[in-house]
Order: C-alpha cells, then sequence, then structure tokens
C-alpha cells in the first residue's frame, strides 16, 4: 500500500505540505466532475472492504 505518494521539502513558512495541497486541488478541480465522483466513490468504497476488494474497486 502506498501511504506516501509524495514528500515535500519544508520552506521557512512551515507550509509547504499546504501549499502542495493546494496545487493537488486545483489540478483534480480542472478535470472532469464525472472523473472526480467515480475517483470519490472508488475510494470510499475501498475504505468499506478489505484490502482486496478495495484494490480491485480501484482498478476498475
Amino acid at each position: 500500500i502506498l501511504l506516501v505518494n509524495e514528500v515535500v521539502k519544508q520552506n521557512e513558512q512551515l507550509n509547504a505540505a499546504y501549499l502542495r495541497s493546494l496545487e493537488i486541488a486545483h489540478e483534480i478541480v480542472q478535470q472532469g466532475p464525472l472523473a472526480v465522483q467515480m475517483a470519490k466513490q472508488a475510494i470510499n468504497k475501498g475504505l468499506e472492504v478489505d484490502l482486496q476488494t478495495g484494490l480491485d474497486v480501484e482498478e476498475s
């Protein structure tokens, strides 16, 4: 399981991770609403089941 997808170097304001999360959020918002909805559904369903089923849901 990937628990960490990205590591950012801390900045002087101590908010590098927050700023990167905003960049990622902007990338997500630019995707089609259906794609975002399907990704959210896969994540939510994956949290409710065992690991293998969750991986199968994500893959489909």
